[in-house]
């Protein structure tokens, strides 16, 4: 199984979710824990692009999206056509972009605009561990309906 998680720009609250659900990072994680996730603060890419945070032994692959002000949209059209291709089994898409709040979104520009920030992804780190009761409900409701549906 594939999980797409999307945020805004793929490297904050969809990071922290696929690791998560990877098994990567606990549900209270330090901040040093979480700046050293793969594509935490680094994606950042044009909508579109796609991160690859860890794959397991079992086969399930984790990913981060970057859909820009688009993750609801993004994630109807992903359902859509997953269904067209008759993958809808194999790939699941979650939208995270609500557990990125705008200061996180700001840091992490800052960091982009203005080169490698170590205090803005410091911060936007520190922001989002207080936003995983957030990330964590939305990937345990990832795993219910994928176990729903194997059952």
């Amino acid at each position: 199984m594939k999980f797409v998680y999307i945020d805004q720009r793929g490297d904050g609250a969809a990071v922290l979710a696929a690791a998560y659900h990877a098994g990567l990072i606990t549900a209270a994680p330090a901040v040093a824990d979480i700046v050293q996730i793969p594509f935490f603060a680094v994606h950042g890419g044009a909508p579109g692009s796609l991160g690859r945070i860890a794959g397991m032994e079992n086969g399930d692959e984790f990913y981060a999206l970057s859909a820009g002000k688009q993750g609801r949209l993004v994630t109807v059209s992903a359902a859509d056509f997953l269904k067209l291709l008759a993958a809808q089994e194999t790939v699941k898409a979650v939208d995270v972009s609500d557990c990125n709040p705008a200061v996180v979104r700001l840091l992490l520009r800052i960091k982009k605009e203005a080169g490698p920030k170590k205090w803005a992804i410091t911060v936007a780190a520190f922001v989002l561990k207080r936003q995983m009761p957030r990330i964590i409900s939305k990937v345990d409701a990832t795993k219910s309906i994928f176990r729903q549906n194997q059952g």
